[in-house]
């Protein structure tokens, strides 16, 4: 059961708006009133009911069909937690989602370790099996389409810690290249055609035949820190797709440290981060 006390900036909708607010699919939606899974003050609501300050809303979202996750017994690192949001700091060398065949992936620890949740617990976004860092999971129907919402719009602000190779000169920069698809491989590549990216670079440190250097970018494509970068000349430093220095070879240097978003309870914006 989910429950909610309406604020402010919610006062006067009606109740299909407000969950319509969350992203939830008009489908769901549907099928909460039609099952009389909502009540305002106690009381089962229709979904043209207007809500007032501070109605305590409570929503059973158990009538909302999840898949099914196998619990997998392994290591999680909770970075944030609430009622609403679970945070994971990711190792690299580790899925997010099975692939069909893995069962070790975050999701399926997390389904372990959370076993006593009533609803799944499952992340809103992805990052690549190399890449480490910030890995963000709803903890119901609702806050995980509200989340997922801001993922797949790239309202999210995403900051990302990167060795990359060679000495980068410039203590800032911007790349503002276009980013598409190769017809012909698993890569992407900077197109004239492709959709706008840009990446903002600060160098932290520089070293003989590296520097690191903290990304934040707008766009989130796929790659994008590891296309940009390349094109500048400095791919990531374990870049196997991208990269050109046989020499530095190892794990992806690429880490997710920061992320701004909008609280599915609160409305507010929120940054969560790990230390560099």
């Amino acid at each position: 059961m989910i429950k909610i006390t309406i604020t402010k900036s919610d006062t006067g909708k009606q109740a299909k708006d407000f969950l319509e607010s969350f992203h939830l699919s008009k489908a769901k939606i549907h099928q909460l009133f039609q099952a009389h899974k909502i009540t305002k003050n106690q009381e089962v609501i229709h979904q043209h009911e207007i809500l007032n300050l501070n109605d305590a809303i409570e929503i059973d979202l158990s009538v909302i069909e999840q898949k099914e996750v196998e619990p997998f017994d392994g290591p999680i690192d909770i970075v944030y937690e609430d009622e609403d949001i679970l945070i994971l700091n990711k190792p690299k060398f580790i899925l997010v989602h099975t692939d069909g065949q893995t069962i070790d992936t975050l999701t399926n620890r997390v389904a372990y370790h959370k076993s006593e949740h009533l609803y799944q617990i499952l992340p809103v976004h992805r990052l690549d099996f190399e890449t480490s860092g910030l890995l963000v999971f709803g903890k119901n129907p609702l806050t995980q389409a509200f989340l997922s919402h801001q993922f797949e719009e790239r309202l999210v602000e995403k900051i990302y810690l990167a060795s990359v190779e060679g000495v980068v000169k410039k203590d800032h920069g911007t790349i503002d290249k276009p980013i598409a698809r190769d017809r012909h491989s698993s890569k992407q590549r900077i197109s004239q055609s492709g959709k706008k990216a840009t990446s903002m670079y600060s160098v932290i440190r520089r070293d003989d035949d590296q520097s690191l250097c903290e990304i934040k970018i707008i766009g989130g494509r796929k790659h994008q820190i590891r296309v940009h970068m390349a094109a500048i000349g400095h791919p990531v430093v374990g870049d196997q797709l991208y990269g050109h220095l046989k020499k530095m070879s190892g794990p992806l240097a690429l880490q997710f440290i920061s992320c701004t978003l909008i609280h599915p309870r609160t409305k507010t914006k929120v940054t969560y981060s790990i230390k560099k």
